[in-house]
């Protein structure tokens, strides 16, 4: 495989950072839409295997889900703009 010599230039750490957010927003709202439908089958894939299973309420999930969204956002925003673009 050829390396670009301009790769560099084109994809910088600047621009790749704020892919963070974006793409762990998309995988965290997958996670939204799945999540309740795992409570089920874990139950019954707990009775199967005789295994405790101590769910948290879907109301903290979905607060987790926030948090774990908007850090990783305002950690990259914050870091834009005090740290400078490299």
């Amino acid at each position: 495989m050829t390396e670009h010599p301009h790769l560099q230039s084109v994809i910088r750490y600047r621009v790749l950072r704020w892919l963070l957010a974006p793409v762990v927003a998309v995988h965290n709202f997958e996670e939204w839409l799945t999540i309740p439908s795992f409570a089920d089958t874990a139950a019954d894939i707990a009775a199967r295997f005789n295994l405790p299973l101590a769910l948290p309420p879907w109301e903290a999930v979905q607060l987790a889900l926030v948090l774990v969204t908007l850090v990783p956002a305002l950690i990259v925003a914050w870091a834009s703009l005090h740290l400078g673009s490299e």
